[in-house]
């Protein structure tokens, strides 16, 4: 569900509040693969049900599965506001924060395995949201996983990159860069 003050298209945006709520359709499909990991690890643990070391390793994959479903599932069914870009800043719910506009020295461009994704660049001198635990863990998280370390990605969300953009640039305090590798995609 996107919510904007003006109109669909992202167009127009000077000053709108631009929110973005989990997808159905984007949403469905991990979910799903979610549940059936869970299930076969649970049918797995099953088969080995006398050996309690690898039946209790995969009765946890199986449960971490399952709660990650759930999760899915209350984002799906409940669709609670995701992202919000307003005057105050952008907020993430996944960290609980809301970064003000002048924590950030530019939003780069980056691409990710085929994905456009945005990079929240710290402005100089920092700013203590960055230092708050939630997103300091989501930092860590991301580069483990090879991502920007302050990143949003649309990939799950009702909304496009492009909307995500004109939003920002109709506050119009950040730059949006593009870096090296998003400019090479784009080129070919």
């Amino acid at each position: 569900m996107v919510s904007r003050s003006a109109d669909r298209s992202g167009a127009g945006m000077a000053g709108a509040v631009y929110s973005v709520s989990a997808s159905r359709g984007k949403t469905l499909w991990p979910m799903l693969g979610l549940l059936i990991c869970a299930g076969v690890f649970l049918f797995a643990a099953s088969r080995y049900w006398d050996f309690w070391p690898i039946a209790g390793v995969l009765l946890a994959l199986a449960l971490v599965m399952a709660i990650g479903a759930v999760i899915l599932a209350y984002r799906v069914l409940s669709r609670p506001v995701m992202l919000r870009v307003d005057a105050d800043g952008i907020y993430l719910a996944r960290l609980a924060v809301t970064i003000p506009w002048q924590a950030l020295a530019r939003i780069e461009r980056v691409s990710v395995r085929g994905e456009t994704v945005h990079s929240l660049v710290e402005a100089e001198g920092g700013h203590p949201v960055f230092d708050e635990r939630g997103l300091l863990l989501g930092a860590a998280v991301n580069q483990r996983l090879g991502l920007p370390p302050l990143a949003i990605s649309m990939s799950t969300l009702d909304g496009s990159a492009e909307a995500l953009e004109a939003a920002i640039l109709g506050f119009g305090r950040v730059p949006i860069v593009d870096t090296p590798e998003a400019q090479a995609q784009a080129g070919t």
